[in-house]
């Protein structure tokens, strides 16, 4: 994780944990999602020094590089990828005897950071994974940060054709699982780059329940 150490004035943590959590998805994410995993890392960390937040670098960069393990066939699991990447990172953390209190927070951070508005009402750490991705995928404005460090993260970690190929692997994610599409942005791919999608609309989810009233 040599390279990490170059970005400027972000503290990148270089624990054991990180390291094996770095690894793990430099190994398992095509290269365009991985650049976006470190960027959100370092999106997230430099709105949080900007904003002078105390926050746990480690539980941010473990939160930010496993946000989206379910992207990849094999942690999907049947829910929504967000549900699945959090889990999937609570068990990788567990299994290496990591604390559960922080735990409990990755997992939130994970499992929340598409749900509008909400973590920025909870820890520190799951508010900046939520900024840091989503200032990647255009959700936060791109003048939260100085442009010219933003230019210095997307040197380090260059998008690669990011806007398409971050909306064909959501198109991936909704033709796999349409169920965990209910309600969240998956419905936008759905309807537009997935045909014949049709997502279960709310008001016919209540009105055909088996309830009489």
């Amino acid at each position: 994780m040599s390279a990490l150490q170059s970005a400027p004035d972000i503290t990148w943590p270089d624990s054991d944990i990180c390291v094996a959590a770095h690894d793990l998805v430099k190994e398992v994410s095509p290269a365009f999602l991985y650049n976006h995993l470190m960027r959100s890392y370092a999106f997230g960390a430099a709105i949080g020094q900007k904003q002078s937040k105390s926050f746990d670098a480690e539980m941010l960069f473990l939160g930010a590089v496993m946000h989206d393990l379910a992207f990849v066939d094999q942690f999907e699991n049947g829910h929504r990828f967000e549900v699945d990447s959090a889990n999937a990172a609570k068990n990788f953390l567990s299994e290496r005897g990591y604390d559960d209190k922080k735990i409990d927070v990755i997992w939130q951070a994970i499992a929340l950071h598409s749900t509008h508005d909400v973590p920025q009402f909870m820890a520190p750490e799951v508010a900046l994974v939520q900024f840091g991705a989503g200032l990647d995928v255009g959700m936060f404005p791109y003048d939260a940060l100085e442009a010219k460090q933003i230019d210095q993260i997307v040197d380090l970690y260059p998008r690669l054709g990011f806007k398409k190929a971050i909306i064909e692997t959501l198109g991936h994610v909704v033709q796999r699982n349409p169920r965990a599409t209910v309600t969240t942005f998956l419905e936008h791919v759905g309807h537009r780059c997935v045909e014949h999608y049709r997502a279960p609309n709310f008001v016919d989810i209540v009105t055909r329940s088996q309830f009489a009233e």
